[in-house]
């Protein structure tokens, strides 16, 4: 990092440098002006206000749970301006969108940095796709979806979020909601070809094709 240029600004002294400083620049800064005008002087960097957002976030969770999810995933740990906002995505959803702000500086290196990232909330294995063995951050896949029904929801949350297992006890004739526990006895739909099967299926020719890449771009040329 370099100064470029130095003058009397906001009832202080306004450095222009070659790139955003860190802390030890900082350090090093204060030190250097203290020692030469003999007062002491701290160093901060002109900060504004990023906003960000997380999708697809395992719920529940907890606001605990997100900031040192954060904190891990960015190097040096990002600083929050307030408390983070949790939205659950829908009742059928066992997904949530997280909405936060983060002090910036004015050329939104932090944004730039943070922008695209991959964060892990709970487990690195996919829950989107979970049978065909691959990390979250390698799926390709828009939005979680249960094998079985297709639903916005992980597999493991299958009976307490879709409809057809919570049954209906308002209808003509009362239809009693799923046993806790025991498999949902629904005719499955398939998310990828959409058959009467599991997504994780192995009768399914996209989970028979699940290592062929060239496989799927011709399924895609073909739509």
């Amino acid at each position: 990092m370099w100064a470029t240029n130095g003058c009397a600004a906001y009832s202080g002294i306004n450095i222009s440098t070659t790139t955003v400083p860190e802390q030890c620049d900082l350090d090093l800064v204060a030190k250097f002006i203290s020692n030469g005008l003999n007062v002491k002087t701290t160093a901060i960097v002109p900060c504004s206000r990023s906003f960000l957002k997380i999708l697809d976030v395992p719920y529940p969770v907890t606001k605990d749970d997100i900031t040192n999810a954060l904190h891990a995933a960015s190097e040096p740990p990002i600083r929050l301006t307030a408390q983070l906002h949790i939205m659950h995505n829908s009742h059928h959803s066992d997904t949530a969108t997280v909405w936060f702000n983060v002090w910036d500086s004015q050329s939104r290196a932090n944004i730039k940095k943070l922008n695209g990232l991959f964060v892990t909330i709970g487990s690195a294995q996919c829950i989107i796709r979970p049978a065909w063995g691959h990390p979250t951050n390698s799926c390709k896949a828009e939005a979680i979806y249960c094998p079985h029904c297709s639903g916005p929801h992980s597999e493991k949350n299958h009976q307490e979020y879709t409809g057809c297992c919570k049954g209906n006890p308002k209808a003509n004739l009362p239809i009693l909601p799923t046993i806790v526990d025991v498999e949902c006895p629904h005719i499955p739909i398939c998310s990828n070809c959409h058959g009467k099967h599991a997504a994780n299926d192995h009768k399914c020719k996209y989970w028979y094709h699940r290592f062929d890449a060239d496989w799927f771009s011709r399924q895609r040329a073909e739509k």
